[in-house]
């Protein structure tokens, strides 16, 4: 049997026990009973609760598994998950992905729920498929109308209504209601029978295919019994939690055998407001490069012309002149996102045939990016927002971080997925060359070939024009919806090639790099004057009747794909980029841990 993948997303209120469902939910698919655990429960997420002793009534703290900075184990009244996180389980039939997340209601308001529903929404974006989105209830909750209502918003707000059909209720600790979901199913019924009649108009399923209800004593009952806790507990205890055990791994069965059966959501493929801000970020650095790619184009074609009209009276040199020159990106792929310096001094640049490009010479490293939050947001969950739009405005604490690698701060740090070189082709017309016999047949030629590089020449300043324009769209659609101040990305991406071109022209006394200067300076001189207009038009109208929907997003970024020159380019960085992403994910914010091959 092949392995297969299945995603499952975690959703609910803060303390309903997401963290503590995965840990027994991997013992459940692995051990039929609770004896099979032999001692040795698995723990892949760090646990800490109380227990009242049932000798001495006292409470006890328990604790297992190792330390982990993502999760809060010693202040209960937080949210315990800090970050999204994948827990994948694996064995020869299987590949298990459960995305554990921040609370919903979380004790530190509403910004905190909003910043956390942004961030989920930028983690989740790197997976193809989700098979069941899991909302964890507590029952005998009258509550859960407000935080479940409140969830299911800020979700169907991003993904397409189709994800209701993949939606799971699962109650916790549900012994004390007989494994039903108590005074909470009237609630919740009622609940999803508003959204079914009211905006946003979803069906979602209140049955018993979509309705399981565990209870995780069992595994607690575990955890409190082996070391360093090593509590005590009477036979009576052990069988409750035996019949506890059994009866969640039944249906834990039920729920695996009914997710198989969904069509999986697929994430990637919904335009939501969130993809269209991920496929943004992840084009900026690509339409930059481009930019700098028709520029360079441009010139050689403008250097084709001038070689052309000097060959005139030599028949002979100008069949070798009569092509038209092709400057070509050659991207390679990084394994992971790669932190360099762009100070000169880290900076190696090159010139091929009168086309410059930077090598950066070091892989970076900071000294403090506050532990563990900061390598998620290098890496993981905030990774794109300093990369491609994530403030780089100088604080106190990101004045002291330095690299040890190259001794540069922060500011001269940037993130890549991929490194570029050029290659020159030269596109001949072989038959035109073949018909120049005599000097009136080499005029014609000479005609023919500078109107071909002419056409080429306005067809790539057209292209250039698109791309400015669909850049100071994007960043008016990036910076009206956004949680949180975001830098232009597009201008000091640009900005960054103007520097780089003025260093190597300073260095070398190039003139092409001078030439390249002056047209990188053109198109941003462009990108501020698109930008400009859109201010102004704000300014003449209510700002809600000038806006940018997700369609007109899309058929940007189709229009930029499907450009005659460059569009095959845009489109394979762009996958370039949503590749290394997905590496980079993998690398920080997964987790994996092989289960025995029943556990399918």
């Amino acid at each position: 049997m092949s392995a297969k993948d299945f995603t499952l997303l975690l959703l609910g209120e803060s303390a309903v026990g997401k963290s503590t469902f995965i840990n027994a939910f991997v013992n459940y698919m692995s051990y039929e009973t609770m004896d099979e655990v032999r001692g040795q429960p698995m723990c892949v997420i760090p646990v800490s609760f109380t227990v009242t002793d049932p000798q001495t009534y006292e409470p006890k703290k328990v604790t297992f598994g190792g330390l982990d900075a993502n999760e809060n184990t010693d202040r209960s009244y937080k949210s315990g998950t800090k970050y999204p996180k994948c827990y994948k389980f694996i064995n020869n039939n299987i590949t298990l992905n459960i995305i554990d997340t921040p609370g919903i209601a979380d004790t530190e308001g509403v910004d905190k729920d909003n910043k956390n529903i942004d961030t989920l929404l930028d983690f989740i974006s790197n997976y193809r498929d989700i098979n069941a989105i899991c909302v964890l209830l507590k029952p005998n909750n009258t509550k859960v109308n407000v935080v479940f209502k409140y969830c299911l918003l800020q979700l169907f707000s991003h993904l397409n209504k189709s994800a209701a059909d993949n939606i799971l209720f699962l109650f916790t600790n549900a012994r004390s209601t007989h494994y039903a979901p108590g005074d909470s199913g009237p609630v919740l019924e009622s609940i999803l029978r508003d959204l079914r009649e009211r905006p946003p108009n979803v069906d979602i399923k209140y049955s018993t295919n979509t309705i399981y209800c565990f209870d995780n004593e069992s595994f607690r009952y575990l955890v409190a019994t082996v070391p360093p806790n090593n509590m005590k507990f009477s036979e009576d205890y052990k069988i409750d939690y035996n019949a506890s055990w059994d009866r969640s791994v039944k249906e834990c069965k039920r729920m695996f055998d009914y997710i198989r059966t969904l069509r999986p959501y697929n994430i990637r493929d919904t335009l939501s407001l969130n993809s269209a801000k991920q496929v943004i970020l992840l084009l900026s650095q690509p339409l930059v490069d481009i930019a700098k790619n028709i520029a360079d184009n441009q010139i050689q074609c403008e250097a084709r012309k001038r070689r052309i009209l000097e060959c005139e009276s030599d028949i002979n040199q100008l069949q070798v002149e009569l092509y038209v020159p092709q400057v070509d990106i050659i991207s390679t792929p990084l394994p992971h996102p790669k932190l360099v310096c762009t100070d000169p001094s880290c900076c190696t640049r090159r010139h091929v045939q009168g086309t410059s490009v930077t090598q950066y010479d070091n892989e970076c490293q900071y000294t403090t990016l506050m532990e563990y939050e900061n390598e998620q947001f290098n890496l993981g969950i905030g990774y794109d927002k300093f990369l491609l739009g994530g403030s780089t405005t100088k604080t106190k604490s990101s004045q002291k971080v330095m690299c040890v690698t190259c001794g540069h701060g922060i500011q001269s740090h940037r993130y890549i997925r991929y490194e570029n070189q050029v290659q020159h082709r030269q596109v001949k017309d072989e038959t035109k060359q073949q018909r120049i016999t005599n000097a009136s047949e080499a005029a014609e030629a000479q005609r023919s070939q500078l109107k071909e590089l002419e056409v080429k020449i306005g067809e790539l300043t057209r292209e250039s024009n698109i791309i400015v324009k669909c850049m100071a769209r994007f960043a008016y659609f990036l910076v009206h919806n956004s949680l949180t101040h975001m830098d232009d990305h597009f201008e000091r991406h640009i900005q960054q090639l103007i520097d780089d071109e003025v260093n190597t022209s300073v260095v070398s006394d190039d003139d092409s790099s001078k030439v390249i200067v002056g047209k990188l300076r053109q198109l941003l001189d462009s990108y501020n004057r698109e930008k400009q207009l859109i201010i102004d038009a704000l300014k003449s109208m209510n700002a809600n009747e000038f806006s940018i929907s997700l369609d007109e997003i899309q058929g940007m970024i189709n229009k930029l794909c499907g450009l005659k020159w460059t569009g095959s380019t845009i489109t394979r960085l762009l996958e370039v980029q949503r590749c290394v992403q997905v590496k980079g994910h993998t690398r920080v914010n997964e987790v994996s841990h092989s289960i025995p091959d029943k556990a399918a």
